[in-house]
């Protein structure tokens, strides 16, 4: 099982979601619909998706504002 540990800019840990095993794909953001639920100014409704596609993890930026970064690194595409 994967667990995904989310951090906001400060290195706080903003929440954390186990993954089952197999290909899933969640999303992330302030909407109730979300499977991984953010609160913050910086963070869209529909923010992110995070796919597992054969064991390896991709993120998505589904339109932000703010953007996505992963490991201080802003995401560009899948």
């Amino acid at each position: 099982m994967l667990k995904v540990v989310i951090e906001d800019e400060n290195g706080v840990i903003a929440g954390i979601k186990d993954i089952p095993d197999g290909d899933v794909s969640l999303s992330i953001g302030r909407h109730s619909d979300c499977d991984v639920l953010l609160t913050g100014a910086g963070i869209s409704r529909h923010h992110a998706r995070l796919h597992v596609l054969g064991g390896t993890a991709f993120v998505e930026d589904t339109g932000s504002a703010a953007g996505t970064f992963l490991n201080d690194a802003q995401v560009t595409e899948m």
